[in-house]
């Protein structure tokens, strides 16, 4: 599905299969990074799976993610991030605010790139 509102910048980063959990902090510590500058970015892209489990209707799948979904929400304040959920985090509206969300059933995107 071609979203004309979406524009892929150079220098943006993409993320799939992660598989967060508070046992394996990496991908929270790789957050970090980029919200403190680290590791400069014009866009994150989360392309499903990024937890080992959260979805919408769940509350305690939120409990044990809350640190990183409160850092994620916090970085979508200063770069723009695109999350196409996956079969282990669904239904994240509720979770993410200022996040653009692709649902599986919206998935493929297409958006433009250099004026393509």
């Amino acid at each position: 599905m071609f979203h004309s509102s979406l524009i892929l910048k150079n220098g943006a980063i993409f993320v799939a299969d992660a598989h967060y959990a508070k046992e394996k902090p990496q991908f929270l510590e790789f957050i970090n990074q980029i919200k403190n500058k680290q590791i400069q970015t014009t866009q994150l892209f989360l392309m499903g799976d990024i937890f080992d489990a959260l979805f919408g209707y769940v509350p305690y799948t939120y409990e044990k993610n809350k640190e990183l979904v409160d850092t994620i929400n916090d970085l979508s304040n200063d770069i723009e991030i695109i999350y196409l959920e996956g079969n282990h985090d669904f239904q994240l509206h509720k979770y993410f605010k200022n996040i653009k969300i692709f649902p599986i059933s919206k998935q493929p995107i297409s958006m433009l790139f250099n004026d393509k």
